[in-house]
């Protein structure tokens, strides 16, 4: 099967990894596969995209916004596009709407995919009724929550969505620890040292990391627990973790650390963007969207 990835994201979000990873493995599973990125994205996207192993690369405006000319030559060269191709997979907003106006086009059109990759709810309005409902073949979601919103809102049938929650790739990690980088995180002795990269953002879930750790110190363990990353919502995190009363809140930022491919710091890691971290525990940031 020939398969068209595009993803429009400007750096290495979680949305180009996802999108980098499903054509490496596709293509490990004998499909040919392309994935389409945003122009100008060479160092911050199609770099790292290469590699995680991506062999075929395309550029595309992808022009933020509504953008008439640059849409346009991107909806013309995607007709020519897809008569070369099986399947197109979208990703984010921008090319959904390209990719399903080009297949509006098209004498020959294409089973269009969308991965929703955030635990948003998206609007069921009129313009997103016609794009999930007839111009989408198939979607994916990242939670069950999502798929919910979803089908609720009745924008997708329920027989042609589905949820696949993220994984982690068991071969990027290593049962050893450095004990340098570990006792730069906090770890202490054989204390568990639990860490979670992510951005801090409503939808990462950092308060829920944080009632986990009070019903663990309920129960009498305490694990130590460092957040990496940066975002919005620290404030609130800080002040969920000294409500919960489990530690006094230090920051540390005299220091940046950049976290290990492979985290062999940490016993425990959940990894759903990048972070900067909080709590009793220990607050540090990322010197690298590594």
């Amino acid at each position: 099967m020939t398969i068209l990835q595009l993803v429009s994201c400007r750096g290495w979000s979680s949305d180009a990894y996802w999108a980098a990873r499903i054509t490496r493995e596709l293509e490990r599973r004998g499909h040919v596969v392309t994935l389409g990125c945003r122009e100008g994205t060479e160092t911050r996207v199609m770099g790292p995209a290469r590699r995680e192993g991506v062999e075929r690369i395309e550029t595309f405006g992808f022009a933020s916004g509504l953008t008439p000319a640059a849409d346009i030559a991107d909806v013309r060269r995607l007709v020519r596009r897809f008569r070369e191709v099986d399947v197109v997979h979208v990703h984010r907003g921008k090319e959904h709407w390209l990719a399903a106006v080009a297949n509006l086009l098209s004498s020959m059109p294409r089973p269009l995919v969308r991965t929703r990759h955030i635990a948003q709810a998206v609007r069921p309005h009129a313009a997103n009724r016609w794009l999930y409902r007839r111009a989408t073949a198939w979607v994916v979601t990242v939670t069950e929550a999502i798929r919910g919103q979803y089908v609720a809102a009745r924008l997708v049938p329920e027989d042609r969505i589905t949820a696949l929650p993220g994984g982690a790739d068991a071969a990027l990690y290593r049962t050893d620890r450095d004990p340098v980088v570990r006792r730069e995180l906090g770890g202490e002795g054989e204390t568990p040292l639990v860490g979670m990269v992510a951005g801090f953002r409503v939808m990462k879930g950092h308060h829920v990391v944080v009632e986990a750790a009070a019903r663990l110190a309920r129960t009498g363990l305490h694990p130590r627990f460092v957040f990496i990353g940066r975002g919005g919502t620290e404030a609130s995190v800080r002040d969920a973790i000294q409500r919960a009363g489990l530690a006094r809140v230090r920051r540390h930022v005299a220091r940046r650390l950049r976290v290990p491919r492979g985290r062999p710091a940490a016993d425990r890691v959940s990894r759903r963007r990048r972070a900067r971290s909080a709590g009793g525990w220990r607050a540090r940031r990322p010197r690298s969207g590594r």
